[in-house]
């Protein structure tokens, strides 16, 4: 039960970190030019390559969106844990199936012979 509540927490996590990091690299290419990260950097922006695909994305973006990604991943997770709000929302709906579900299999269990 715990596992099936672990694995619940994490694909949302997975799910947010990605969707966070897809909105900072669209709105970095959007908002920021070569020059902007040249500026930053003093040199010039390098191509980026995710999982080994190159990609017309510069590669300190990547990193950054990154990085952005997954400290809102750590915060929403610390958030969503430590909320009454959210557990009541999410993780009591999905506690009591598990327990319903547990209770229909103690019963099948239980007719066998």
């Amino acid at each position: 039960m715990v596992l099936v509540l672990a694995l619940t927490q994490a694909f949302q996590t997975l799910v947010f970190a990605t969707l966070t990091f897809g909105f900072f690299v669209t709105f970095g290419k959007i908002a920021l030019k070569d020059e902007v990260i040249k500026a930053y950097t003093t040199r010039d922006p390098t191509p980026g390559i995710l999982f080994g695909t190159q990609i017309p994305v510069p590669n300190e973006l990547l990193q950054v969106s990154l990085f952005i990604a997954a400290f809102s991943a750590v915060y929403f997770v610390s958030s969503t844990v430590s909320d009454a709000k959210y557990r009541s929302a999410f993780f009591d709906p999905l506690a009591d199936h598990l327990a319903v579900s547990l209770a229909a299999r103690d019963v099948y269990l239980a007719r066998l012979p």
